[in-house]
């Protein structure tokens, strides 16, 4: 057998893949990792629960470019973003309830369905990630069709929003659906891009 491979540590190799895919260090990723850990040990201990018994909640949107592809799931750089969306992301603000009025029924939870559609694992780890007011959290992506406004990423995060009782909720769309959305919502504010 070949000395090379038998002194080759897998779990080293795979550790600084991961981190290299997410732009970090080792360590930074290792701290990352057990932060993932921990938020979803706590999160076990909120699955299930009513709005009212979850924790306060901390919404401190992250609108810089670098991070918008945490919009998503599964699209693991500023470079696969780009190559989807290569004109980028308009961030707004609005309020949720008139954003929800318009919101198709395939985007839109009820209280009675909160726990029963989308994945409640990744629900309850985005509540405990928000109960820390230190946290920022990328907003959610819309889009416009002939059902309304349907939800392209973050799902759980709007749905923590809406049933958190936020008033506003910071969104991220592309130009094309802009001139539709300022005729649609009448509290739209456009908010600027940090680079």
């Amino acid at each position: 057998m070949n000395d090379n491979f038998e002194n080759i540590d897998l779990d080293e190799v795979f550790l600084s893949f991961w981190a290299s895919q997410d732009g970090l260090t080792r360590e930074e990723y290792l701290i990352r990792k057990t932060e993932r850990e921990i938020i979803q040990y706590e999160a076990s201990k909120v699955m299930n629960f009513s709005p009212n018994k979850w924790p306060k909640l901390y919404f401190n949107w992250d609108l810089r470019q670098k991070n918008q592809r945490l919009s998503f799931d599964n699209v693991n750089s500023l470079e696969d973003l780009n190559h989807y969306y290569p004109e980028g992301f308009l961030a707004f603000k609005a309020e949720l309830k008139e954003v929800d009025s318009y919101l198709n029924s395939y985007s839109k939870r009820t209280l009675e369905d909160l726990w029963k559609v989308g994945y409640p694992d990744k629900l309850a780890q985005i509540i405990i990630y928000l109960s820390n007011k230190n946290n920022s959290i990328s907003p959610p992506v819309i889009m416009m069709n002939e059902a309304g406004i349907t939800l392209k990423g973050g799902n759980h995060r709007y749905t923590a929003a809406k049933f958190s009782s936020q008033k506003y909720v910071t969104m991220y769309t592309t130009q094309n659906y802009k001139s539709e959305l300022n005729k649609l919502l009448k509290t739209i504010e456009w908010l600027s891009i940090k680079l």
